[in-house]
């Protein structure tokens, strides 16, 4: 689990009254078929974007389990059980092992008897007070702009090989990007369950903050700056997202264009 400046507060005074969202899914320039899922539950502030692996028969439907799941069978409990104890690791704990039983529980359904059919990425975020509890299966990515210090970091981490030639020096960010590898992946939702459970992260909120999540789709045709640009320039949600598809789509739009945005204020 990896918290950033994570302090035990009880009783902290928030640093931002709203918050709003909205969501973009487009199908792109290339693709036949929208194999993409989000998940907005303003009620518990939980925020979700799946990509259905292309290639397996039934992405589109595992994209789709995988958003229905979380959100119906694993979000009430984590925010029931923050709410009665204000422990946010002990929170963290819970929606890390709800997504590993979703993904066991779809591999199982679904996958076990050899053949890979349903596969999907999963990256979320959930709201609790001013924490951000960050969740990751996959290659689709989470970024926090955080506006006192005019500073975009990628959240997550790729769960594909495209990634581990990176780090070990072989590729730079960008030609990562373009790169055959960045479409295998090595964790998935519906992948055969083993002790490696999926990536969690612990940020904090602050007045003006903007979230993104989105799929490859969206990430794979854009530069770095170019999403930061978008997301310090631009004070409507839902224009956030309409830039981030149109441009996605302007630079080639090679994979569906998912992208959920939301804003502290």
């Amino acid at each position: 689990m990896n918290c950033d400046a994570f302090t035990e507060d009880k009783e902290k005074k928030l640093k931002f009254r709203k918050v709003k969202s909205a969501y973009a899914i487009d199908i792109g320039k290339k693709r036949k078929k929208n194999d993409d899922a989000v998940l907005v539950n303003d009620r518990l502030r939980f925020y979700a974007v799946s990509d259905g692996m292309g290639g397996l028969e039934y992405g589109q439907k595992a994209a789709r389990i995988a958003c229905a799941a979380m959100d119906d069978q694993v979000i009430p409990k984590v925010y029931k059980q923050y709410h009665i104890s204000r422990d946010v690791k002990k929170a963290a704990q819970t929606l890390q092992k709800g997504l590993y039983t979703v993904s066991k529980a779809m591999y199982e359904n679904k996958n076990a008897d050899g053949v890979t059919s349903f596969g999907a990425t999963f990256c979320g975020v959930m709201i609790l007070d001013d924490y951000l509890l960050w969740i990751n299966m996959g290659d689709s990515r989470g970024y926090q702009y955080t506006a006192s210090t005019s500073e975009c970091r990628k959240i997550t981490k790729d769960h594909n090989l495209a990634r581990i030639e990176v780090e070990e020096g072989r590729l730079d960010e960008e030609s990562a990007k373009q790169s055959e590898l960045s479409s295998k992946l090595y964790r998935f939702v519906g992948m055969k369950p083993n002790k490696i459970m999926p990536d969690i992260f612990i940020t904090r909120a602050h007045k003006n903050d903007v979230l993104l999540l989105c799929s490859d789709g969206l990430y794979g045709m854009m530069k770095e700056k170019e999403i930061r640009h978008i997301l310090k320039n631009t004070l409507s949600v839902k224009r956030m997202c309409k830039r981030f598809t149109k441009k996605a789509n302007r630079n080639g739009g090679r994979d569906n264009i998912s992208a959920v945005t939301i804003r502290f204020s």
